[in-house]
């Protein structure tokens, strides 16, 4: 009767900028004993996995095999001698499993593939390669496949290179909070980034630019939701906290207006004042208010004063110039462009 040990390290993908591409393997291990059986056992700690065999990767991985390959394997049995991987913790514990059983009914059927014919294999089972070949091949690994072609490559790195792991006290599965970017660009959100979000069913998210006011207009047209930010890290925060489910309210802006400037004027004791003209909406003295040069926004800050002639008001309608000036910030030019907003809470819908 066959009897034999499999050992398979743990994995990490989307390293760096190797997005989808380069993985490495851990040195955190799942060892298992594997023998032959009068029937097919799994065992952890003496007792019966908790999961059932459908949604086993190890057995659904030999089972497909057989299938392919038109072998049988015999019952066996599964022991966990040892698991350093955690489930659901981005430690490629699935991609562990499916190895696992790629090696188990290799071995019970006379070593018939190859380290390629593992890779292939475990890349369809798996849908990654960056995920699964450094759990076959060790150290780190880029990879890349389509529908007819595979490719990868074991990537050289220094030995005082270290990987420090962090390991959440959550569980989260890889398929709950896959994000999907279906674009990426640089500049100010235009109208074809809002149909493309709407014909896709997605949400922009942008850092440090704004839409234009026609992409703004159809935004609302398709119900397509604009996420902005200032500070990177908010939007990194809230992503994080949709994709987890904690996030129970998000902070909404709501546009109130919008000045095109005019002219500046410098006033001594006072800064930089905007003369200018209300082009949408209506300015409220109580707003924030972003300075915005060429699509791109220059600072967020509070309004510090909003006048009508020498008069402070409380707001400017559409159509009405007004003089207005942002706390502690006086690098205003002609042509830029004042865009008002409240912040509101809201549900989240992600």
């Amino acid at each position: 009767m066959k009897k034999f040990k499999v050992t398979v390290p743990a994995t990490s993908a989307n390293i760096g900028v190797g997005y989808d591409c380069l993985g490495v393997a851990l040195d955190y291990y799942l060892e298992l004993m594997v023998s032959e059986s009068e029937s097919i056992e799994y065992l952890e700690n003496g007792e019966e996995f908790s999961i059932p065999l459908e949604e086993n990767y190890i057995y659904s991985t030999i089972k497909l095999i057989e299938e392919k390959y038109n072998k049988k394997v015999p019952n066996y049995k599964v022991e966990i001698i040892k698991n350093e991987i955690p489930v659901s913790r981005g430690l490629g514990s699935s991609s562990s499993a499916i190895i696992a059983g790629i090696l188990i009914a290799d071995k019970f059927l006379g070593g018939i593939l190859s380290e390629d014919d593992m890779a292939k294999l475990a890349t369809e089972i798996e849908g990654h390669p960056d995920n699964v070949l450094p759990a076959i091949f060790g150290g780190m690994i880029l990879a890349s496949h389509d529908s007819e072609n595979f490719y990868y490559s074991r990537i050289p790195f220094d030995n005082n290179i270290y990987f420090y792991v962090m390991i959440p006290d959550f569980k989260l599965s890889t398929e709950k909070v896959l994000v999907n970017v279906i674009s990426k660009a640089v500049g100010q959100i235009s109208e074809n980034d809002v149909m493309l979000a709407s014909a896709s069913d997605a949400v922009i998210v942008g850092f440090q630019v704004r839409p234009s006011s026609e992409a703004r207009r159809l935004a609302d047209r398709e119900g397509v939701e604009i996420n902005t930010y200032s500070i990177i890290y908010d939007a990194i925060d809230d992503i994080k906290s949709a994709m987890v489910g904690m996030l129970d309210k998000v902070k909404k802006e709501i546009i109130t207006g919008q000045v095109e400037v005019k002219q500046v004027f410098k006033v001594s004791k006072v800064g930089t004042i905007a003369g200018g003209l209300v082009t949408e909406g209506k300015v409220h003295a109580k707003d924030k208010a972003r300075l915005v040069r060429d699509g791109i926004v220059i600072r967020t800050a509070d309004i510090n004063a909003l006048k009508r002639y020498k008069d402070d008001v409380k707001d400017v309608p559409m159509g009405m110039e007004c003089g207005i000036s942002l706390v502690n910030f006086n690098d205003i030019l002609e042509g830029d462009i004042i865009e008002t907003f409240t912040e509101i809470e809201v549900e989240q819908k992600l």
